[in-house]
C-alpha cells in the first residue's frame, strides 16, 4: 500500500478500497481518506489524528483505543463499529451513522456531533463532555455512567436513552425528546428540562434521600 509518506503521515488515500485490512497502530494523521472503504479493517491503536475522512465507512472495523483527535469525521458510516477507549477529542462527527457502534470508555470531549445518528450505540462511561450535539439521535443509546457536562443536545432525539449514573450537570436540552429515557441517579444540577419534549412525568429525576439523624426516643 503506498502512503506517500512515512507511516502514511500526508497521505492522499482519497477513495482508497481498504476493507479488512490490518492497520493497527499505524499513523495516519493527517491522512486524506476521504471515502475511503475501512469496512472491517483492524484500526486498533492507529493514529487517525486531525485526518480528513469525510463519507468514509468504518462499519465493521476494529477501532479500540484509535486516537482521531480533530479528525474530519463527517458523514462517516460506522454501523457495529468498536470504538471503545478510542481518543476523539474535537473531532467533526456531524452527520455519521454509527448504529450499534460500541464506543464505552472513548472520549468524545469537546467533539461535534450535529445531525448524527448514533441510535442503539454503548456510550458507558464514556466522555462527551463540552460537545456539541444538536438533533443527534442517540434513541436507545447507552449512556450510564458517561459525562455530558455542558453539552449541548439540544433538539436531540434521546428516547429511551439510559442516562442512569450519568453526568448532565449544565447539559442543554432544549427541544430534546426524552421520552422513555432512564436517568435515575444521574447528576443533573444546572439544567433546564422546561423546553425538552417528554409526557408530563416521563423524565423525573430522582434524587437520593437524605438521611436524617434519629431523634431521642420518647
Amino acid at each position: 500500500m503506498d502512503t506517500d509518506g512515512r507511516d502514511g503521515r500526508q497521505a492522499v488515500l482519497r477513495d482508497t478500497r481498504l476493507a479488512g485490512l490490518n492497520l493497527a497502530d499505524l499513523d495516519l494523521s493527517k491522512t486524506d481518506l476521504e471515502n475511503a472503504d475501512m469496512s472491517q479493517a483492524n484500526l486498533r491503536g492507529a493514529a487517525l489524528d486531525r485526518s480528513g475522512a469525510v463519507g468514509a465507512d468504518l462499519s465493521g472495523a476494529e477501532a479500540g483505543g484509535a486516537s482521531a483527535a480533530g479528525a474530519d469525521l463527517r458523514q462517516t458510516r460506522m454501523i457495529d463499529t468498536e470504538l471503545e477507549g478510542g481518543r476523539f477529542v474535537g473531532a467533526d462527527l456531524s452527520n455519521a451513522e454509527g448504529l450499534a457502534a460500541r464506543c464505552s470508555t472513548a472520549n468524545f470531549s469537546e467533539a461535534v456531533l450535529d445531525g448524527a445518528a448514533f441510535r442503539s450505540t454503548d456510550f458507558s462511561n464514556a466522555d462527551l463532555s463540552g460537545g456539541r450535539a444538536l438533533r443527534v439521535q442517540f434513541d436507545r443509546a447507552r449512556l450510564q455512567g458517561a459525562d455530558l457536562r455542558d453539552a449541548d443536545l439540544s433538539g436531540a432525539g434521546l428516547y429511551q436513552a439510559d442516562f442512569r449514573g450519568a453526568d448532565l450537570r449544565g447539559a442543554v436540552i432544549d427541544g430534546a425528546d426524552l421520552s422513555g429515557a432512564k436517568i435515575e441517579e444521574a447528576r443533573t444540577e444546572g439544567m433546564d428540562w422546561s423546553r425538552a419534549k417528554a409526557p408530563p412525568g416521563a423524565v423525573r429525576p430522582v434524587p437520593v434521600p437524605e438521611r436524617t439523624p434519629e431523634g431521642p426516643e420518647r
